[in-house]
């Protein structure tokens, strides 16, 4: 195992049906992306503190920001917003946003 890694740190899978989805044949940034936000995502149901709060974050979702997500991927705040519109548009991704 490579230094810096632990077994939580886990893995993903790619199907190769990826490769006929129209996230492939988009723009870098949103395969990028979507990536990345796979890579966030809880594999379990786990909590968050937010303002004072416990916030339930179920198995598959992720708590974060523009500018977090924007740093983390190496890509532009204006990238993130146009790869969440268009990954909510293919169905992969849902989002909400808090202000």
């Amino acid at each position: 195992m490579p230094d810096g890694l632990e077994i939580s740190d886990g893995k993903i899978w790619l199907w190769r049906g990826l490769l006929k989805h129209p996230i492939w044949q988009s723009r870098d940034a949103i395969l990028r992306f979507w990536i990345y936000c796979l890579l966030r995502a809880n594999w379990k149901d786990g909590k968050f503190p937010c303002g004072g709060k416990i916030i339930d974050v179920p198995r598959g979702s992720f708590i974060s920001s523009l500018s977090h997500m924007a740093k983390e991927s190496n890509l532009s705040m204006m990238n993130i917003r146009t790869c969440l519109v268009t990954l909510k548009m293919f169905g992969e991704t849902t989002h909400i946003t808090t202000h």
